[in-house]
């Protein structure tokens, strides 16, 4: 199923049926001091209460982000599954959506990262 050890905060029993309430994009100042400094961050803020598994996920913070497939409506979207793989040392997690507005339609969302925290209740 995976080919790498899933990462610690991974929410690996699932998140089908949380609802993205909201995003937040952060440009972050560029510390040319550190090896690999933090530029920019995005904020995934999920309403979990309705999940089927994990009813604990609060935000996402995705780090060094960069989105590769830009969907219509993110915010208020449902979340229905999702995929994370590894890709030359970064993440890559793909978002499977639906939102109400679109319904019946399902979508993508799709990024890269360098890091993630998972911030629960």
């Amino acid at each position: 199923m995976f080919k790498f050890a899933l990462p610690s905060w991974y929410w690996s029993a699932g998140l089908h049926d949380a609802k993205i309430t909201h995003i937040g994009e952060l440009t972050l100042p560029y510390d040319y001091k550190q090896k690999n400094p933090v530029r920019n961050c995005l904020i995934l803020y999920i309403n979990s209460r309705g999940a089927m598994f994990d009813t604990k996920v609060k935000e996402i913070h995705l780090y060094n982000y960069k989105i590769l497939s830009l969907a219509a409506e993110i915010e208020g979207s449902w979340w229905l599954s999702d995929s994370l793989s590894e890709e030359n040392g970064k993440y890559v997690l793909t978002l499977f959506l639906q939102n109400p507005k679109t319904f019946p339609e399902e979508f993508t969302f799709t990024v890269r990262f360098e890091k993630a925290e998972v911030i629960r209740k």
